[in-house]
């Protein structure tokens, strides 16, 4: 075989790989141009490049498959993305709306206990006024009492005793 036949079949496959190598290259801007816009369509210009490396359809055809395939998990992952971010949209927005109903709850908790307060201090007063008016002796003055009753118990007691022995001594001279 003569050099320059060698020459060219080499060239000739290399020729074909690298037209296979374009059609991969294309196809592959292309499905990123399809996912970037929808209604991509391939320029006339690239169909005649495509259509000289087209010699395998076989592999094309496979290729194809592969790539849709690709696309197809492609939009599934965008989906089930666009998904969780809904998800994560919602728990936030649910978050917000739990942290403002907290924050309502505790400020709801300051002015009931600030009622109760002067609640309390109207009932301390009512119940006094009651006391006073019906006549109920309040703590103090049962205590009052008391000592009053064990102070006049005791000086009974000294009376009772000096009264005792004057009697004693007025018995006992006569």
């Amino acid at each position: 075989m003569p050099m320059s036949f060698k020459i060219e079949v080499v060239a000739s496959k290399i020729a074909r790989e690298l037209f296979q190598g374009f059609r991969i290259y294309f196809q592959i801007l292309e499905f990123i141009a399809r996912l970037i816009k929808t209604d991509y369509k391939l320029p006339k210009y690239l169909d005649v490049v495509i259509a000289v490396s087209a010699s395998s359809s076989a592999t094309v055809d496979d290729r194809i498959k592969k790539i849709d395939a690709a696309r197809e998990n492609l939009q599934d992952a965008i989906a089930a993305i666009d998904e969780l971010r809904s998800q994560a949209d919602a728990n936030k927005q649910d978050l917000i709306d739990a942290i403002r109903r907290i924050e309502d709850a505790e400020h709801q908790k300051q002015e009931l206990s600030k009622e109760l307060a002067a609640l309390k201090q109207v009932a301390e007063a009512d119940i006094s006024a009651f006391r006073r008016i019906i006549g109920l002796p309040t703590k103090a003055d049962i205590w009052r009492e008391r000592l009053l009753g064990f102070g006049s118990g005791v000086l009974a007691s000294i009376i009772a005793s000096i009264i005792f022995v004057l009697a004693a001594k007025l018995f006992q001279i006569s």
